[in-house]
């Protein structure tokens, strides 16, 4: 099928490849360039929901783990939303609250969060 095989012209490609040797901590390879990390201070506080919707709970990022056995990295069977947050309100989260629900119907996830649950979880 076309879509699955794009002309290799429209490939990204590395002007050089990667050197794994150069990149050391605090640096990111992406497309063969090395770059600096840049720590946002703003995200050093982010918290994530772990577990189902019964016994999870939120946690600090540096503790957030998701299993290599977890369907979403074994077959890529996930869903998510970036939530903006403004003036302390979180923009159109209804919106974002119905699409993220709907997205888990579609996939047809079981044991699925609720609208009200996420609601919470969001501003505990």
């Amino acid at each position: 099928l076309p879509f699955y095989n794009p002309p290799r012209s429209l490939a990204i490609r590395a002007s050089e490849p990667a050197r794994p040797a150069e990149a050391g901590a605090g640096t990111v390879v992406d497309h063969g360039a090395i770059l600096p990390l840049r720590p946002d201070d703003q995200n050093a506080n982010i918290l994530a929901w772990v577990g189902t919707p019964t016994t999870g709970g939120l946690v600090p990022r540096d503790l957030a783990r998701v299993s290599v056995f977890d369907s979403a990295v074994q077959g890529g069977d996930a869903v998510w939303e970036g939530l903006r947050v403004y003036r302390g309100k979180v923009f159109k989260l209804d919106r974002h609250l119905r699409r993220l629900h709907d997205s888990a119907r579609a996939m047809d996830f079981k044991n699925v969060h609720t609208r009200e649950q996420v609601r919470e979880a969001i501003f505990q």
